[in-house]
């Protein structure tokens, strides 16, 4: 049914953004800028905060379980949102 209406689309790839032009039947026609998401590998991330206290600690060689206890105190969560333990997989 769309196809009826949409005689084209125009779709450019930015770094920040995509730009799209969509060009209908009847002649009008829409510009839309989209600004593109994080990548999934960025939203799972370990905060900044946490890999400074898990460098810190392991310089003072502090066991895995003590920086996990130490981020824990912190409320610090691992990348997925989640409670440090000692087997983390972000630790």
């Amino acid at each position: 049914m769309i196809r009826l209406l949409i005689e084209n689309v125009l779709i450019t790839q930015l770094d920040d953004h995509i730009h799209l032009v969509v060009r209908f039947r009847a002649g009008t026609v829409k510009e839309l800028d989209i600004q593109k998401g994080e990548k999934s590998y960025e939203t799972w991330r370990t905060p900044d905060v946490a890999l400074e206290i898990i460098r810190t600690s392991l310089d003072n060689f502090i066991s895995a379980s003590e920086i996990a206890e130490l981020l824990n105190s912190k409320d610090l969560k691992t990348g997925k949102n989640l409670p440090y333990t000692t087997f983390s997989k972000n630790l």
